[in-house]
């Protein structure tokens, strides 16, 4: 069983059957509801998630939304990572020249404290090379 952490925009997709979503992304989410993998999701994921649903972007629904907390709350391979000051302090880590948005440093972050992958299409994130990411 091996473990990921999240981007928003792979879990959303995910959530919504995106087409948009990576073939390796795919088959991590996939095998997680499974139960052969973890994802970890940083909290800031789970706001930003919330954020686009009220807004009605990238076709979430809140309803969709509701529906990922709970499957988040009763899963045992979506587990939320949280926002505490030893993630604040791995954040300070990232020069902000290569991460310039504070939610991706704040993901960015949450993967390099557990050692694992970034489930992420994120060019900036990409082209930055501070973290292994997966799509």
């Amino acid at each position: 069983m091996a473990s990921y952490v999240t981007d928003t925009h792979p879990l959303i997709w995910h959530l919504t059957s995106d087409g948009q979503l990576g073939v390796n992304a795919r088959q991590i989410f996939t095998e997680a509801d499974q139960g052969r993998h973890v994802v970890i999701v940083p909290s800031i994921v789970l706001v930003e998630t919330v954020f686009i649903g009220e807004k009605q972007k990238h076709g979430i629904t809140l309803g969709q939304v509701a529906a990922l907390l709970d499957k988040v709350a009763g899963s045992a391979n979506y587990v939320v990572d949280p926002l505490d000051l030893g993630l604040i302090q791995e954040m300070q880590k990232i020069p902000r020249s290569k991460i310039r948005e504070m939610p991706d440093r704040i993901i960015v972050a949450t993967a390099l404290r557990l050692g694992l992958p970034l489930i992420t299409e994120d060019t900036a994130i990409v082209a930055s090379q501070v973290i292994a990411s997966v799509w």
